[in-house]
């Protein structure tokens, strides 16, 4: 029993280094996102080519994603804003904002143990996906389910095509449910 506090002391004070570090988090690194694109699409791109592309970008991304494996972090592009909106449990709502490196630091974070928590939860999964092409970007949005919180909740994401054809994430909105 003596060796029980000194435990639950040490629990304690690693859960509140936890949410003093989400918290602050987006204070150390700035979100950019789509603000920072404003190029058009050449005269002769194929709209439905490009949101097929990126779609395919999409999926492979969270294929990673669902199976925890941090390779999924490639595909935020370098100057990306996360925007993280949760449903609190008393009704109320918050956002945080981040920026790629904090939000890359959060997940890998809660990835941590990623082979681990496959056997646990499954991750994040996808639904209801409609694309549309604006400017030089390509926008996609539905559903996105995760069964640890038994949350089902909006998504969108905002993809950019690199130099190189390969896409990228520039912007991000996730609602999820604490």
């Amino acid at each position: 029993m003596r060796y029980l506090r000194p435990v639950v002391g040490m629990t304690v004070l690693a859960a509140v280094f936890g949410v003093w570090a989400m918290r602050l988090a987006p204070s150390f690194d700035t979100a950019r996102g789509a603000a920072t694109q404003q190029a058009a699409l050449p005269g002769d791109a194929d709209p439905a080519a490009l949101e097929r592309s990126a779609l395919s970008a999409f999926t492979d991304f969270a294929r990673l994603e669902a199976r925890f494996d941090l390779a999924f972090l490639a595909y935020y592009h370098d100057k990306a804003a996360i925007h993280l909106h949760r449903l609190l449990p008393d009704g109320g709502a918050e956002t945080l904002d981040y920026g790629r490196a904090g939000w890359a630091g959060l997940q890998k974070h809660w990835y941590a143990d990623g082979a681990g928590r496959i056997a646990e939860d499954a991750g994040p999964a996808y639904s209801q996906l409609h694309t549309r092409v604006e400017g030089n970007l390509v926008i996609i949005e539905g559903r996105r389910r995760v069964e640890a919180e038994n949350h089902t909740g909006s998504y969108k994401v905002v993809m950019v095509q690199t130099a190189g054809g390969g896409w990228k994430i520039i912007e991000e909105w996730i609602e999820s449910q604490l």
